[in-house]
């Protein structure tokens, strides 16, 4: 994968992000492929994604409309624009979707008529099936926590 890598004057790196470019006086760029580990350590991005909601299911969900404002106040280089009957939310990279977006959010925000790409479908529709294992398998060992609590509650 490449990458665009700003180096710093006191020879830092970071991602470079396009949207930043005048922000990168005095510094070295270099468009290269990037290790698996500068991935990790610099937060490159593997896909900037867009979520296009429809503006007559934005105007009426007032969940939604707080959930969108919380996220663009913490999110850093969120762009929101409303196109065509539809408010654009870009910007977004794959990997902090998980952070904002509960899988409960996902599924109401979906059903409501929210067009998630590709990428982030993918994200829930493989969490999905490890939630409701992980939720099984945690419900199973809860019962026998309870029972093993009443086992040594009877014996005192």
């Amino acid at each position: 994968m490449k990458a665009l890598i700003v180096i710093h004057p006191d020879w830092t790196k970071e991602w470079g992000n396009p949207k930043r470019m005048h922000e990168y006086v005095n510094c070295k760029i270099e468009y290269r492929d990037v290790s698996e580990q500068e991935i990790v350590d610099l937060r490159i991005p593997e896909a900037m994604v867009t979520v296009k909601i429809p503006l007559e299911v934005f105007i009426r969900s007032e969940e939604l409309q707080n959930k969108i404002r919380a996220i663009d106040l913490i999110y850093n280089g969120l762009d929101r624009r409303t196109i065509d009957g539809y408010v654009w939310i870009e910007n977004i990279d794959t990997h902090d979707v998980p952070e904002y977006l509960s899988m409960e959010e996902y599924l109401r925000m979906k059903e409501a008529g929210v067009i998630f790409p590709p990428e982030i479908i993918s994200i829930y529709e493989n969490n999905g099936e490890n939630v409701v294992e992980n939720w099984e398998e945690n419900e199973e060992n809860d019962e026998e926590e309870v029972e093993e609590e009443e086992v040594s509650n009877e014996e005192e």
